[in-house]
């Protein structure tokens, strides 16, 4: 429901006016932080503890998101079936690293 909630943000504020950009900002932080925020990291800030969620990391992605064009950039076989092998196997090495720590 978010994801697609994300999408429909992006597309009906898909201008590159400054408030637009703005706009992306407040609703990503308040759909990724305030209502997707299950997972929260614990860090020790002068002896406070201090959770965040884990989703607020999602806002470095903006910057990536904002720079497509509408245009395809490079590809070949060998790209293509790179990203297709990556992200299985990124996760077998997630999950490798998960059983020996």
């Amino acid at each position: 429901m978010y994801g697609v909630a994300m999408v429909l943000v992006f597309y009906f504020f898909r201008g590159r006016k400054w408030y637009f950009l703005v706009a992306q900002i407040f609703v990503f932080i308040y759909i990724n932080c305030f209502r997707v925020s299950s997972l929260e990291y614990g860090y020790t800030v002068f002896n406070y503890k201090v959770y965040i969620p884990q989703q607020v990391f999602a806002i470095f992605a903006l910057p990536v998101i904002w720079m497509y064009n509408g245009n395809q950039g490079f590809h070949s076989k060998g790209i293509k079936y790179l990203f297709y092998i990556f992200y299985p196997v990124h996760m077998l090495v997630l999950f490798l690293i998960s059983i020996f720590l």
